[in-house]
């Protein structure tokens, strides 16, 4: 018989204790017991330990998915089901492969991401594209690291991921409009130099006028023709 209580020490603090008590028999009628008293604290503090971790990759907003050495999925949290929209029972079991956009090249990408665990190597701020259940393609930023026995052997891994689509999406509109004030910055200094230049006659400006006009918008057109007005005033 074995279970678990709690003592109070002489400070008056707690110490969880494991209780097993064994029968001594003698000529087959029992004589006694045998009662043994374990201190079983860094065991309780342990379970607290993975409790609280549990509860942490239970609620974060991260994707944490765990995985067999060779890419069956075996945990699924609620982050998970939020950037992926599968449900916990939807994927236990099944290769991670189905989350890897059509293609072979992100095949390929999940695969080599699989030979580096099974190295014992860790991945770090990878920044991919997954495929969502509706079939959306969504890019994550990943870190992937081996999970080792108490021998050092590799029975696992877990996978970090975090939506980065946003902010994707952000970077790819300030990358258009910084190549959009770029292109103005150019055309205005065209034009800038020509108001600047003198010209012999109204076709000579004109010439030069035509060599940038298809670079021009119909505004800064406006502009070249405000110059030339000023040139002639």
């Amino acid at each position: 018989i074995e279970r678990d209580e709690y003592f109070i020490k002489s400070d008056g603090s707690f110490l969880p204790v494991s209780i097993s008590s064994t029968p001594i028999i003698r000529r087959g009628e029992p004589a006694g017991a045998v009662v043994t008293f374990r201190d079983i604290s860094e065991r309780m503090a342990a379970e607290e330990k993975t409790r609280e971790l549990a509860a942490i990759v239970s609620s974060a907003e991260e994707a944490i998915i765990g995985k067999t050495p060779t890419g069956i999925i075996t945990s699924w949290n609620r982050g998970a089901e939020k950037i992926y929209g599968y449900r916990e029972e939807e994927v236990i079991g099944r290769s991670v492969l189905m989350l890897s956009p059509a293609g072979q090249d992100h095949d390929d990408e999940m695969r080599e991401i699989l030979a580096t665990l099974q190295r014992g190597e860790a991945v770090e701020h990878l920044e991919t594209t997954r495929r969502r259940k509706d079939g959306r393609e969504i890019d994550v930023a990943l870190t992937a690291s081996p999970i080792k026995d108490s021998e050092g052997r590799i029975i696992g891994a877990s996978v970090i991921g975090r939506d980065i689509t946003r902010r994707k999406q952000t970077e790819t509109q300030l990358a258009r409009t910084m190549d959009a004030l770029r292109r103005e910055e150019e055309r205005l200094s065209v034009l800038l130099q020509l108001s600047q230049r003198p010209f012999a006659s109204e076709l000579e400006l004109t010439d030069h006028a035509l060599e940038e006009m298809v670079r021009l918008t119909s505004s800064e057109v406006g502009y070249l023709h405000f110059f030339h007005e000023n040139k002639e005033g």
